[in-house]
């Protein structure tokens, strides 16, 4: 490892260190929409489904007025949509006919992060706090936000300031550090999208040179190999649209990324058959030599 590369990922680390840091001096911060999802993970982590106010039975059964944040009024009983027993034409002459739910509970998506909300109840089922496991969650994806925007700077760049000025900007950002502890989704459809765009990346490469860069000062038309392009376009699994989708179900401010990656994909898939452009260039041949 050379003395340059160390001196980089020596640096990125400080400002990994400075953020979580940073981050605990706003640990009591938590956004108020935050609680929308954690109600519905709870419910849901607890066998209720995924709604905001659960089924009441009566005065008993699975929670009551109180914890469906229902208080103004005790529970009502609601009139039976079944005959009661001996009625007059009653189907069910001797049996009992339970009565329906005092309070059914909606059944309403009052959520637009469904990924989030399955994540939380998978760990709330295991008896998490779920303020606390949202802070760690998006202290732990802010971290890998900071190690995709060092891959991306690199990849893009072979300096080594673009890395360490991206992730030193975020690090100290008051912003970052306030979307990362409010409790809501903001840093998992960031690190999904980040991901998404790094994988895009790498599967494509820079359009018409697959696996090569071009030479500037030394060699125009020229390309050589380049260890931060692939080889192949087409043998890569597309991670870039599975992890589109999952910042889709995120936020569906997501489903921007997936559509804008799909129509850049098709381009560059449709450059690269173009007649005369070869996907895969030498290292002595033209760019763009047959």
């Amino acid at each position: 490892m050379s003395l340059e590369r160390a001196l980089e990922i020596a640096l990125i680390l400080g400002f990994a260190v400075f953020f979580v840091f940073h981050a605990a001096a706003y640990a009591p911060y938590t956004v108020d929409d935050a609680f929308i999802s954690f109600r519905y993970a709870d419910n849901w982590s607890h066998g209720r489904g995924l709604v905001y106010n659960p089924p009441v039975i009566g005065n008993s059964g699975i929670g009551n007025r109180e914890s469906a944040g229902r208080t103004s009024s005790p529970p009502v009983s609601q009139p039976s949509r079944f005959p009661s027993p001996g009625r007059s034409g009653s189907r069910f002459p001797s049996s009992r006919v339970p009565d329906p739910p005092a309070f059914p509970g909606e059944r309403t998506e009052g959520y637009t992060n469904p990924l989030w909300v399955v994540i939380l109840g998978a760990f709330l089922r295991l008896g998490a706090n779920p303020v606390i496991l949202a802070k760690v969650l998006n202290i732990l994806l802010s971290l890998a936000t900071l190690a995709l925007v060092a891959l991306l700077c690199r990849a893009a760049s072979a300096k080594l300031w673009p890395a360490v000025v991206a992730a030193g900007l975020l690090a100290t950002s008051d912003l970052f550090v306030e979307n990362t502890i409010d409790g809501l989704e903001t840093p998992l459809l960031t690190v999904l999208s980040l991901g998404a765009l790094y994988c895009f990346w790498r599967e494509w490469g820079r359009p018409g040179i697959s696996g090569t860069r071009e030479l500037g000062k030394s060699g125009i038309g020229t390309a050589i190999p380049d260890s931060r392009f692939p080889t192949s376009r087409h043998s890569r699994f597309p991670w870039s649209i599975v992890l589109a989708t999952g910042a889709y179900l995120t936020r569906p401010d997501g489903a921007l990324l997936a559509a804008a990656l799909l129509v850049v994909g098709a381009c560059l898939a449709w450059r690269s058959a173009r007649p005369g452009r070869s996907g895969h260039q030498t290292a002595t041949s033209p760019v763009g030599s047959k």
